[in-house]
């Protein structure tokens, strides 16, 4: 026998096909139950990834769990396998779009995959994600290979004298059974979750900054409105740079019994929290910071920095009060000017590239300024200015010459006249001709040098 005879009979072999079946059904029904028992954290984490609007990525956080558990089922059961993998790929595809695209960009947390079950890193989710691929593929290539073992054929030998009327009674049994099926597992984990929801109603929030305080680590809660990323572009920093060392924690406007509990009134608003605290507030938890309304990075760096500190040399704060460890923004002098920031690049030897915008940068221009601060951030300095949060900003619009929002300055140099500017664009984000601009300035800069 050929090596070509011996793939093909092994990859056509009926046992191994239907142990792939049973085993991919098994993964989406485990994937299921986790999700569909703990849904304010699966939908908590879809949204972090900032790669759907917000609305859009809740309804796809809701649709999901109840997909792989109609999926789960029919491959288990055996019934419409080639359907279920049919319609189980364009499910994994977009599994692996959200895996590689936290490649790239720095998303808070595990997959999700399995809900609070099992945390798997991204790179591991992306591998399972391409094998659940291959099987799936399989089993719609090998349509009555998939069915062996399956109960269909149990109810198609079902007599009940129906005579032409037998093909819908089979059709219609099959759909039954899996019907019956998703609902039986499916059902009881929605009561459940919402029963712990109404006995406990902070429950989720309460069990991931138990989480994280219990691993040692303090949580950052954000509350966010609509869209994260372009609220709260300077998280995403942050999570890169602490997420090793502080629980980030991204929760929806639309949570309103973690709204209601640590009494939000305005987006984003954020809580650092190192411990619990009988007689804090907020349910019982000793906050370190609060902030309301915007983001100061430079401040966050500050605050995270000293608690880490003092995590790392063993003091604990012993005020009895949550409020009275809570530190105040600074909102003198707190935030270097943009002048300064930008000198400070160039006397480092580095251009500075500056993005103005006002409100919030647009979700997709924020995606791509991360995306060139990633290959770029060790040679060129970034600065974010949102003018809306500056103390004058009809002051820096005339400056800078801005007009639109974004409005993107790559600044190279300094002399008596003012700054170099070597790229200017206003309206839209051309990452193409950004990295141009970019290769070029730096060209220039080692060749001067």
């Amino acid at each position: 026998m050929s090596i070509k005879a011996l793939i093909e009979e092994i990859v056509n072999n009926r046992w191994l096909i239907f142990a792939l079946r049973v085993a991919l059904g098994g993964i989406f029904i485990a994937a299921s139950v986790t999700k569909l028992s703990h849904q304010a954290e699966f939908i908590n984490i879809v949204t972090s990834y900032g790669i759907l609007p917000d609305s859009l990525a809740r309804f796809y956080a809701l649709i999901v769990p109840w997909a792989e558990l109609l999926i789960g089922c029919s491959l288990v059961l055996g019934l419409f396998t080639r359907f279920a993998a049919a319609l189980s790929i364009p499910l994994i595809v977009s599994f692996i779009i959200a895996s590689v695209y936290s490649l790239f960009q720095p998303v808070v947390g595990g997959c999700g995959c399995f809900g609070a079950l099992i945390t798997l890193s991204h790179p591991v989710s992306l591998a399972i994600d391409a094998v659940m691929l291959l099987i799936a593929v399989q089993l719609l290539l090998h349509k009555h290979e998939a069915e062996f073992l399956s109960i269909g054929p149990l109810l198609s030998r079902l007599n009940l004298g129906l005579g032409r009327r037998r093909f819908i009674f089979e059709k219609g049994s099959k759909f039954a059974v899996v019907a019956i099926a998703v609902l039986v597992i499916g059902m009881p984990l929605i009561a459940g979750a919402q029963s712990s929801s109404d006995t406990n109603p902070d429950n989720s929030i309460d069990s991931m900054i138990d989480s994280a305080l219990a691993s040692g680590k303090p949580a950052f809660l954000v509350f966010y409105e609509e869209c994260l990323p372009c609220q709260v572009n300077q998280i995403r920093g942050l999570a890169r740079d602490y997420g090793d060392r502080i629980v980030f924690i991204n929760i929806s406007s639309e949570d309103r019994q973690a709204v209601a509990q640590f009494e939000v009134e305005e987006f984003p608003t954020m809580f650092l929290i190192t411990g619990e605290d009988d007689e804090g507030e907020y349910g019982g938890y000793t906050v370190a910071y609060h902030r309301s309304g915007s983001v100061n990075e430079t401040e966050l760096r500050e605050i995270f920095d000293q608690v880490l500190a003092e995590s790392t040399g063993g003091e604990q704060n012993s005020n009895g009060s949550g409020t009275d460890d809570i530190t105040e923004p600074d909102d003198e002098g707190a935030q270097s000017s943009i002048a300064l920031m930008i000198d400070d690049a160039l006397n480092s030897g580095k251009p500075a590239f500056l993005v103005f915008y006002w409100g919030c940068l647009p979700c997709q221009a924020g995606t791509k300024i991360d995306r060139l601060e990633r290959d770029y951030g060790d040679r060129i300095v970034f600065i974010r200015v949102n003018i809306t949060q500056e103390d004058n900003p009809q002051a820096v619009k005339d400056e800078f010459d801005v007009n639109e929002s974004p409005t993107m300055l790559l600044i190279t140099g300094k002399d008596e006249g003012g700054y170099t500017v070597a790229y200017q664009r206003s309206g839209s984000v051309n990452e193409t001709e950004l990295r141009a601009a970019f290769d070029q300035a730096l060209a220039e800069s080692i060749g001067s040098d």
